[in-house]
């Protein structure tokens, strides 16, 4: 289907919801249109119809960072009232950059500054599922690894040795390690 419509397929990192948001929020919708309607005996109409009313929630819905609805930046019409809509370009290029700006920097503030080179170890941390199946008597319950950096990518993903397979994840998922040697070093300089 990707290629009859001239599309590249593009794999996205593990656990990375919002790499997929557009597909994740179709499901939302279709999800909670689901759990409220109420089917009759021959429901294969009700389903055409719920899927066209998700689809045209989808369109004409504004989100909440700008007050364009997909349909309005890709036909420049409204779809309630049937109305042209002259879209500043300039200014929705503009509210988005100021927007991914803040939002980096709200997301580094806390942020310890490190630099990964290839051949340094690492420490991925672990997300509270992922903990739940730790022994709570553990001391590493937070952290799995120490894992190598094989290879670090310009789009904030690495690649990591993790014993006999190599993995690719996200950069904020992983921690730098440092061995007791290495903190002893520092302690003394």
């Amino acid at each position: 289907m990707l290629e009859s419509y001239g599309i590249i397929s593009k794999l996205t990192t593990v656990k990375n919801p919002t790499a997929n948001a557009i597909v994740e929020r179709i499901q939302g919708i279709l999800g909670e249109q689901l759990c409220t309607t109420i089917f009759t005996t021959d429901w294969s109409d009700d389903v055409d119809t719920l899927i066209q009313a998700c689809a045209y929630a989808l369109r004409a819905t504004s989100p909440s960072n700008n007050p364009y609805s997909p349909a309005q930046l890709a036909f420049g019409c409204d779809m309630l009232f049937r109305q042209k809509v002259i879209i500043d370009w300039e200014w929705l290029k503009e509210s988005r950059d100021k927007q991914s700006l803040q939002n980096n920097a709200k997301e580094n503030r806390k942020r310890l500054e490190h630099e990964y080179k290839v051949g340094d170890k690492g420490l991925i941390i672990l997300k509270p599922y992922e903990r739940h199946n730790n022994p709570k008597i553990s001391p590493m319950t937070y952290t799995s690894g120490p894992f190598t950096i094989l290879a670090i990518y310009a789009n904030g993903n690495v690649k990591l040795q993790c014993g006999v397979y190599t993995d690719i994840i996200n950069i904020h998922r992983i921690t730098p390690y440092h061995s007791r040697e290495d903190i002893r070093r520092l302690r003394k300089a």
